[in-house]
Parts: C-alpha cells; structure tokens; sequence
C-alpha cells in the first residue's frame, strides 16, 4: 500500500522564501516536493512561476538562453534518449534541469509537455502547454495540442476557445476551423438528446447529425457555398444564441462575396459573445475586403477616363481611407498581442508608407530582436535612417544587413544597391564601387547598376 506523503510544511517554506526573494531555495523544496509527488499539479505550477520570478527579478538577456544551450545541451540529448526508450520520467526530471536554467526555453517546454502525455497525465502536459502559451501565445503547435486533449476530455468549451485562438493567428487552419463548427455543433446536438423526450424530436437530432457530415465537405464553387449558407441558416433557425454559428454563416456569405450579409453575421456573433476577439477580427477583415472592392471599382472607372482628375481623385481617396481604417485595425491588433511580431513588421512597414518616419523606426527596432525577421527589420531600419538624412545610422543598418543577405536573391540587391548610394552620398567612392560591383558580378540588368558602376569607376579613376 502506497504512503501518504504530506508536503504542506514544505510548500509552506517553499512559499516563504518565494516571499522573501529566495528563489533558489523556493525552486529547490519544490524539486524536493516533486520528487515525494511527481504528480503534484500545483508543484508544477509553483516551480514554473518561481523559475520565471527569479529570472524576470534578475533581468537576464539573450546571454541567458545562449549559456543555457551550451550548458545544458546533455540534458536535452539524454531527455530525447530517454522519450524514444520511453522512460519518460527520467526524460521529465532531464528537461526540469534544463529548464531550471532557462524558464523561458520553448523547445524543452514543449518536449516537456509532450512526456506528461506520452505518460498518460494529461493535466500535467495542460499546466506546461499553458505555461508554454504564456510565453508565446503564437505557440500554435502547444494550442493545437491543448485543444486535442480538451476534446479528448469532453471539454467542449475550451477545447473551442483553444481552436479559435488558433483560428485568430491561421484564419485558414482547416483542422481549428472544422473543430470549431462541429464542437459547436456536438455541444448543440448533446443537448438535444438530454433535454427531448419524444421520438420525433430524437429524429430531428439525427437529420442535425446529418448536416455535420455535409458541413465536413470541403466548398468547391458557388452552388456548395450557397447550400452551406441554407445548411448553416437552418442551424440558426434552432439555436440562434449559438455565436460560433452566426460566424461560420459570416464566412460562407464572406466565400460568396457577399459582404454586407457577411458583415450583418458577425455583428450578430459579437452581439452574443462580445469578449471574442476572433470575432471582432472577421468583421474588421470583411470591412477591409469592402475597402478593397471600392478601391478596385475606383481604379477601373479611373483607368477607363485617364484625363478625369475627379476620378483620379477618388481612386485616391478610396486608397487613402483603406490606409486609415488599416492603420487603426493593425495597432489594435498589435496592443491585443503585444508579442507577435509579424504585426509590428506590418505596421512598421505601413507606417514608412504613409512617411511617418519616426513611428516606423520604433515599430522595427521591436522587431528586430525576432529572429525571423531581424534580416528585413535591420534593412528597413536602414531605409528608415536614410530617409531622415542619418546616413551613418543608415549606412551600418545596411552593412549589418549585408552580412545576412543572399545577392542572388532580389532582398539581397536591393540593400547592396541601397547601401551604394549611401556610399556614394557620404563621398566613400571606394566602398560604393565594392559594393555595386558585388551587384554587378550577379546581375548586371539590376536597375540601373551597370551606368552606376561605370559612373564611379571613371570617377575614381579621374581622380586617381
């Protein structure tokens, strides 16, 4: 028979020295609870919060995860050994130790995960996805998995609320989307059969059963997407305080083009659950179609009368209010998810558009700490200090960029070419040579690359 193992005096002094700024000793009662209970769900939780407190109290940089990687990379190799065996406890406690390190190091949070469900303790594998979201809630890979497990647990809520965050970052994602609809859907259908007596409100059910399987198709041209809108609408018809189902009629009138019944759906879902950002987000993408429709409706009538400066105008007008209403929908955007980064590179990229120079610099220098887009951030960031005259500060944006780029590759020209003129400017004819010739041993047709070599070469020469 197993012991009972009290560790409420040790969680009463790990808590304690949390309050006194000891996180060192905090972090290791909570090792030691866990080691008495593996399975202490608020442990878990305790030691991942202290591990983040210590770090965020120390400010530790991007040194931290660089020394932790060097550090702790055995860890990491004998926690995949140890998985592919499946010993997934010692693969758990190998990557607590690395994660000890650096709290905030996503890859061994998410392997981490993956052992507490190899093992069969779900909500364990919930705590550490969840944790994991906190740190990137662009973590689209540990939502998707904490959705499967809530659908695994008949959680039908939030395994939604999970897919519809999804669906907030991929609109497209073809498994959130499905999941969404037919969770709706089943919660709907489960009610049905608690709450109905009668055999002919059982059969009803089932022709509902039916129109789950038809919304499963995928929609191949207008006549599908028109019986899926009736399909959807007869859904409504018996139970219009679904929200999740006024929007899935928004996006079959929005697949039509219909974006006035597209918008009226969507208000319709945000009127039932107005804290749903997905939402709010399908209605703004259909008012910037609408601003594109007009655009293109003033684009053609412009190019149908050249000469009619009121249609120029227009067309001018049209592009300018898309500007303003995208504007204000990207920095609503980017404050909700101050974290994705792909937004702040749009709104960078929007902002040097409108000549709004400053705020463009500010919106890259966020981004550039992001991997992903440090190469095109660093280059705009040049672009930015050059259009305000700074060309020093320009000059090593560009060198920096330079050193990352591909000259094969259209990005790769455009900073060598950007950065060439630079040097022209400031007078350093010898690194513009250089450079436009790194341009030119590649492509000599790149815009007017071949007059801009020769230009300086004869320059240099003259005054040789």
């Amino acid at each position: 028979m197993a012991k009972f193992v009290d560790t409420s005096r040790l969680f009463q002094r790990a808590g304690e020295a949390v309050e006194k700024g000891n996180y060192d000793y905090a972090i290791a009662l909570y090792f030691d609870i866990l080691r008495l209970t593996p399975d202490d769900v608020k442990a878990r939780i305790a030691l991942r919060t202290t591990e983040k407190a210590k770090f965020d109290h120390a400010g530790h940089g991007p040194g931290t995860a660089i020394a932790a990687a060097l550090l702790g990379w055995p860890n990491l190799v004998f926690a995949g050994l140890a998985s592919a065996f499946k010993k997934y406890d010692a693969a758990i406690n190998l990557y607590e130790a690395y994660l000890k390190r650096n709290p905030f190091a996503t890859y061994a949070l998410w392997r981490l995960g993956n052992q507490f469900e190899y093992a069969g303790r779900d909500e364990l594998a919930i705590v550490t996805y969840e944790f994991l979201r906190q740190i990137k809630p662009t973590h689209i890979k540990a939502l998707r998995q904490l959705a499967r497990i809530f659908v695994k647990r008949k959680d039908t809520t939030r395994a939604q609320q999970r897919y519809q965050m999804i669906l907030q970052y991929l609109p497209h994602d073809v498994e959130a989307s499905k999941q969404v609809h037919d969770l709706a859907a089943t919660e709907s259908i489960k009610e049905g059969w608690e709450t109905t007596d009668t055999f002919q409100d059982k059969i009803r059910d089932k022709e509902k059963s039916a129109r789950l399987e038809q919304k499963g198709q995928i929609i191949r041209n207008a006549e599908q997407a028109l019986d899926a809108v009736e399909r959807v609408k007869a859904e409504i018809a018996e139970s219009p305080e679904k929200p999740v189902l006024w929007a899935e009629l928004g996006d079959l009138q929005r697949r039509k083009g219909d974006l006035a019944a597209s918008k009226e759906a969507y208000h319709k879902a945000i009127e039932l659950d107005p804290k749903n950002q997905l939402y709010l987000q399908k209605l703004m993408d259909a008012q910037l179609a609408e601003h594109d429709q007009r655009i293109e409706a003033a684009r053609a009538a412009a190019q149908a009368k050249p000469g009619d400066k009121t249609l120029q105008d227009k067309l001018a007008q049209a592009e300018s209010e898309k500007e303003t209403f995208w504007l204000a929908e990207l920095k609503r955007r980017a404050e909700e998810r101050p974290t994705d980064t792909s937004l702040r590179f749009e709104l960078g990229q929007l902002y040097l558009r409108m000549g709004r120079i400053n705020e463009a610099t500010g919106e890259f220098q966020r981004v550039v700490r992001d991997a992903k887009y440090r190469l095109q951030a660093t280059t705009f960031l040049g672009k930015c200090f050059a259009a305000k005259g700074l060309d020093e500060l320009a000059i090593g944006q560009f060198e920096k960029a330079l050193e990352e780029s591909n000259l094969h590759e259209d990005a790769g020209k455009d900073i060598a070419y950007n950065l060439g003129i630079l040097y022209e400017k400031v007078g350093n004819l010898g690194a513009a040579e250089d450079t436009y010739k790194k341009i030119f041993e590649t492509d000599i047709g790149y815009l007017d690359i071949a007059d801009r070599m020769e230009r300086v070469y004869k320059v240099r020469r003259e005054k040789n």
